[in-house]
C-alpha cells in the first residue's frame, strides 16, 4: 500500500527541519517561522512574527535585502537563491544560504516562502581560502621583488667597483695636474669642475656599493652631539651660499648605539636631500634630542635628530615611494636614488626609525629616532 503523506507529517517534517523553514506577507514581514528558526536566531517565535525579514540583516546588507523582498522584485522572479548575514539576538553573525519561492494566491503574489541553511562555516573558510591565496599573492611578488632587487644589486656591484678604480685614478690625476705650476686660472677652474663631477660619481659608486653589498655594521657607543659637531665643517660646504646651517644639540649627551660610519652617512645623506630640496636658497635647522616615547610604537627613551628645510616640499605621491631604491625626482645626471634607501636601511636595521612630514612650498622634516643608550655600553 503506497505511502500518503498527511499534513501532520508535513507538519512534522517541518517543525522537525534542522534548516530554517519561513514565510513572509508580500510586504516582507514574517508569517511563519519553524521552530529551528527560534533556535538559530535566539529570539521566540512572537518576537519574530509580524517583524520585516530586514531587521534581521546585519546593517551593510539592509538596502540589498529590501530589494530582494521588494515588491518590484518578487513580482519579477518565481524562485531565487539569496545569501545573505543575519544577526542573532545575542549579536552574532549567522550567514544563511536559502531559496525562496514566491506564494501565489490566484493571479496575486500573497508573498513568499524561504528554506535557509546555515553556511557560516563555509563562509569563515572561504574568507580564509581567500586571506591564504593573498597572502600567497603578497610573498610571491615579494619574492620576486627581492630576486630582482638582488639581481640589480650584483650587477650594480660589479660596475660601481669597476667605476670606483677608474674614479680613483681620475680624480688623483686630475688633482696632481691641478696642482702644478704654470697651469692657468681658466685651466684651474675647469679641472675643479672635473674634480666635483668626480667627486659626486664617488658618491654615487659608494652608494650602490652600500646598497648592493652592505656590509656588517660594527655598533659602538656614540654621542650624537659630538658626532654633529664634529661634521659641522662638513656639512657646512655641502650646503650652498645662499643657504644657512643651523645646529640644535641636546642639552645633554645622546648616546646611541650605531656603526659611526653609517651614522655620518645618514647624517650627510639627509642634509645634501634638505640642500637639493631648496634651489632657491633657504634654512637647514638640524636639532637633537632626548625624548620618551615619542610615537605610539615606540616605547622607551630615544634619541630624536631632526633635519627641517624650509624647501620646495614633496607631494604624497613623491613621499609614498621616497625610501624605494633607485626611485629619485632628481635630474638622472644627479642622482640614481638610493640615497634615502640606504639611509632608511641603516636606521632600520640599529632599531631606528624614520618620519616625513612635508608640504609643498613649505618644506621638509625628517625625523629619525634611535634608541638611546647609556654611556660606554
Amino acid at each position: 500500500m503506497p505511502f500518503v503523506q498527511t499534513d501532520a507529517d508535513l507538519r512534522s517534517l517541518v517543525t522537525g527541519a534542522r534548516d530554517i523553514i519561513y514565510a513572509c506577507d508580500a510586504s516582507g514581514h514574517f508569517t511563519f517561522a519553524n521552530p529551528f528558526a527560534v533556535e538559530l536566531t535566539g529570539y521566540a517565535e512572537h518576537e519574530i512574527l509580524g517583524r520585516h525579514f530586514s531587521w534581521l540583516v546585519r546593517q551593510d546588507y539592509q538596502e540589498a535585502a529590501a530589494k530582494f523582498y521588494g515588491r518590484q522584485f518578487i513580482a519579477r522572479v518565481r524562485d531565487t537563491y539569496f545569501e545573505f548575514p543575519a544577526v542573532n539576538k545575542s549579536g552574532d553573525v549567522i550567514w544563511l544560504g536559502q531559496n525562496v519561492q514566491l506564494i501565489i494566491d490566484g493571479n496575486a503574489i500573497a508573498g513568499f516562502q524561504a528554506i535557509a541553511r546555515d553556511i557560516t562555516k563555509q563562509k569563515d573558510a572561504e574568507a580564509k581560502l581567500r586571506e591564504s591565496e593573498a597572502a600567497y599573492r603578497a610573498i610571491t611578488e615579494q619574492r620576486l621583488r627581492t630576486q630582482t632587487l638582488e639581481a640589480v644589486g650584483n650587477l650594480a656591484a660589479g660596475v660601481a667597483h669597476h667605476f670606483n678604480n677608474l674614479l680613483t685614478g681620475m680624480l688623483g690625476y686630475t688633482e696632481l695636474l691641478s696642482a702644478q705650476k704654470g697651469v692657468s686660472d681658466e685651466m684651474r677652474a675647469d679641472l675643479n669642475e672635473i674634480l666635483k663631477a668626480g667627486r659626486r660619481a664617488s658618491v654615487l659608486t659608494h652608494q650602490l656599493l652600500a646598497f648592493s653589498d652592505p656590509k656588517t655594521p660594527r655598533p659602538e657607543s656614540v654621542d650624537l652631539n659630538h658626532m654633529l659637531h664634529g661634521l659641522q665643517g662638513r656639512l657646512s660646504r655641502e650646503i650652498r651660499d645662499n643657504m644657512t646651517l643651523v645646529c640644535e644639540p641636546a642639552a645633554g649627551p645622546a648616546i646611541i648605539r650605531v656603526d659611526s660610519e653609517e651614522l655620518r652617512e645618514v647624517i650627510v645623506q639627509v642634509v645634501r636631500n634638505a640642500r637639493d630640496a631648496m634651489p632657491s636658497g633657504g634654512a637647514v635647522r638640524i636639532s637633537v634630542a632626548l625624548v620618551t616615547s615619542p610615537t605610539p610604537d615606540l616605547h622607551g627613551q630615544y634619541v630624536r635628530f631632526t633635519v627641517a628645510d624650509s624647501g620646495i616640499g614633496m607631494d604624497w605621491e613623491t613621499q609614498s615611494r621616497m625610501f624605494e631604491p633607485f626611485f629619485t625626482t632628481k635630474p638622472q645626471d644627479e642622482g640614481i636614488g638610493l640615497g634615502l634607501s640606504v639611509t632608511h636601511g641603516i636606521v632600520r636595521n640599529c632599531g631606528g626609525s624614520i618620519d616625513v612630514q612635508s608640504e609643498i612650498n613649505r618644506g621638509t622634516t625628517v625625523t629619525i629616532y634611535f634608541p638611546a643608550a647609556a654611556a660606554g655600553t
